[in-house]
C-alpha cells in the first residue's frame, strides 16, 4: 500500500515538474524581445524603433509587437489614432543612402476622405526631447508615374525621402498626419539603397573637371545587357575658392544619339545639363526632365535633368552638369549628389566600343563639321523609329588630359555658316500615321508635345506645345536662316533651312 502511495506522490511531482517547465517556456516566449533582436538575419534594413507607444501604433500582423522590425522589401503598418504625429528612430551607417516612404493601407490613394494625409520628417536628434530643430529631410507628397496621367505628378497623400546619412548614428523620423484627428491606416517602411550609396564627404572622383579642357571623359564598354547602375557625382569642389561645374566628355562619331540623364539623390540638390559640340557650340540645354510616361515638357518635382543629341560629326561631345540653387556651401558640396549616365545608339542599334580621341581635344580630325547639314527648302519629312533596347555609356573616371594653358588660345563658340535671313512663317504638324499613308488624317495629330523651335542656336524658343491636331504656327518677327527643332520627347534635334519652307510634317509612325 506504502509502495503504491509513493508511485503515486512520485507521478504527481513529476507531472507538476513539467507543467513549471511548460509555464516557464510560455513566459519567456511571451517576454518583449529587445529591438534589435531581429540583427542576427543580417538584413541591410535597419530596425524602426517606435519613440512613443500608444493602443494604435501597433504593428497590425501581430497585436502583441510594439517594437516592429522591418524586413527587406517589407513595410510595417501602424494607425493613426488621437495622436496627429508618430516617432521612430532608426540606426543609420555613414555614407548609406535610405529610402523611407508611408504607403496607404489599403492601396494607391484615389480617395480624399481616407483620414491619413502624410508628411515625413527625418532629424539628427530626437524631436521629442529638441523641438524645433531644422529637419535634415522632409516630403509631403512623393512623384509618381501613373496611367492615365493626372494633371499633377505628385501623389497627394504618400511621402518619400531619400537619406544620405553621414555618420553613424541614430535618425529620428516623425511621420505627421496633415488630416485632423484622422483615423486612417497608414503604412511606413524604410529600405536600404545599395545602388545610391557611393557618395563621400570629398570631391567626387573626376575633380577637377570645371572646363571645358579639364572635362572627365567618359569611356564607352560592350553592351552586355546586365543592369548598369550610375556613378555618384557631387557639387563639391576641389578648392573653396570656387564653384563647381563638372564637364564631361565622350567621343563621338557622325550618326550616333547620346541620352544623357542625371538623377538627383539629395532633396535639397537640383541640376542643370547642357550638351555642347567641339567647338563649345550649345546642342541642347535642360533643367527638369520630362517626366516618363509623358506628362509634361518639365517635372520641376524631381530636379533631375535629360538632354537627347543627335551627332553629325566627329570629336568630343561635352556635357556640363552645374547645381541649380542659390549657393552650394563648400563644407556641404557632398550632400549635393546626383547620378550621372549616358545612352548611346547607332541607328538603333548598340554601341560596342569606341576607340579613344584624340590627345588634344582641339586636335579633331580634318573635315569634321559642328553639327548636321540643314535639310532643304520645301517640306521637311523626319520619320522616327522605336528604338527597342540602347546600350549603356559607363562612366569611368579618368586622371584629366595634360593640357598647357599658355599655348591654348581662348576658345570662343563658333558660329553657324551665314544664310540669307528672313522672316520664318511656317507650320510644323507632328503626327501618328496610323493608316500609313504617308499624310496626316483626323484624329492622327500628337497634342500637347513639348516642340522647341530655336533661332540658329541660341536658347530662346519660339514654340512650346502642339496643339489639339498636333500643330505649331511658327513665325519669328525677326529675319533668321535657320531653325534648330528639338523635340526631346521624339528624340529629335535637327537643324532646318527656313527659306521657303511652308510646312514641316513629323511622322512617328502608326500607334
Amino acid at each position: 500500500m506504502k509502495q503504491n502511495k509513493h508511485k503515486i506522490w512520485g507521478f504527481l511531482l513529476s507531472l507538476l515538474s513539467l507543467c513549471a517547465l511548460l509555464l516557464v517556456i510560455n513566459l519567456l516566449s511571451q517576454s518583449p524581445q529587445p529591438a534589435h533582436a531581429h540583427t542576427a538575419q543580417q538584413t541591410n534594413n535597419p530596425p524602426l524603433e517606435i519613440l512613443v507607444n500608444n493602443v494604435c501604433s501597433k504593428y497590425n500582423d501581430s497585436s502583441t509587437t510594439n517594437n516592429p522590425t522591418p524586413q527587406a522589401g517589407q513595410d510595417e503598418r501602424f494607425r493613426f489614432g488621437d495622436e496627429n504625429s508618430h516617432y521612430f528612430k532608426f540606426w543609420g551607417k555613414s555614407g548609406n543612402v535610405y529610402k523611407i516612404t508611408t504607403n496607404l493601407f489599403n492601396g494607391p490613394s484615389v480617395n480624399p476622405v481616407i483620414g491619413v494625409d502624410t508628411v515625413l520628417y527625418v532629424y539628427r536628434d530626437n524631436p521629442l526631447e529638441h523641438p524645433g530643430q531644422t529637419p535634415l529631410e522632409q516630403n509631403d507628397d512623393k512623384i509618381i508615374l501613373v496611367t492615365p496621367i493626372p494633371d499633377a505628378a505628385n501623389d497627394p497623400y504618400e511621402s518619400e525621402i531619400t537619406f544620405l546619412a553621414e555618420e553613424d548614428r541614430y535618425y529620428y523620423i516623425e511621420v505627421r498626419n496633415l488630416v485632423e484627428n484622422g483615423n486612417g491606416t497608414y503604412c511606413l517602411g524604410i529600405e536600404f539603397r545599395p545602388d545610391l550609396t557611393d557618395a563621400t564627404h570629398l570631391p567626387d572622383k573626376c575633380e577637377p573637371n570645371n572646363s571645358f579642357e579639364l572635362a572627365c571623359e567618359v569611356q564607352i564598354e560592350p553592351f552586355d545587357g546586365k543592369a548598369y547602375t550610375a556613378q555618384t557625382f557631387n557639387f563639391k569642389p576641389p578648392e573653396e575658392t570656387s564653384a563647381d561645374y563638372d564637364y564631361y566628355k565622350i567621343w563621338v562619331k557622325p550618326g550616333e544619339r547620346y541620352t544623357c540623364t542625371t538623377t538627383v539623390i539629395q532633396l535639397g540638390n537640383d541640376t542643370k545639363m547642357t550638351l555642347f559640340d567641339e567647338h563649345e557650340n550649345v546642342l541642347g540645354v535642360n533643367d527638369d526632365k520630362p517626366l516618363e510616361p509623358y506628362v509634361s515638357d518639365v517635372d520641376e518635382g524631381t530636379r533631375s535633368s535629360k538632354v537627347i543629341s543627335n551627332i553629325g560629326y566627329t570629336g568630343w561631345l561635352y556635357i556640363l552638369v552645374e547645381p541649380v540653387v542659390d549657393e552650394v556651401d563648400f563644407e556641404l558640396g557632398h550632400r549635393y549628389t546626383y547620378k550621372f549616365e549616358c545612352e548611346g545608339e547607332i541607328f538603333g542599334h548598340p554601341i560596342d566600343s569606341h576607340q579613344p580621341g584624340p590627345s588634344n581635344p582641339w586636335d579633331a580630325p580634318a573635315g569634321s563639321s559642328s553639327g548636321a547639314a540643314p535639310l532643304p527648302g520645301g517640306v521637311a519629312e523626319i520619320s522616327e523609329t522605336v528604338v527597342e533596347a540602347t546600350p549603356t555609356v559607363q562612366v569611368v573616371a579618368s586622371k584629366p588630359e595634360a593640357v598647357s594653358f599658355v599655348a591654348l588660345p581662348p576658345r570662343t563658340p563658333t558660329p553657324l555658316p551665314a544664310q540669307p535671313g528672313i522672316p520664318a512663317t511656317f507650320t510644323l504638324q507632328i503626327y501618328y500615321d496610323d493608316n500609313d499613308n504617308g499624310q496626316k488624317d483626323e484624329g492622327e495629330g500628337v497634342s500637347n508635345l513639348p516642340v522647341y523651335l530655336y533661332t540658329g542656336l541660341t536658347e530662346t524658343p519660339l514654340q512650346a506645345l502642339t496643339t489639339e491636331g498636333g500643330a505649331v504656327f511658327v513665325h519669328t518677327e525677326t529675319a533668321v536662316g535657320t531653325i534648330q527643332l528639338f523635340v526631346p520627347y521624339l528624340n529629335i534635334n535637327q537643324e532646318i533651312a527656313v527659306t521657303d519652307v511652308q510646312d514641316i510634317r513629323l511622322r512617328v509612325g502608326a500607334r
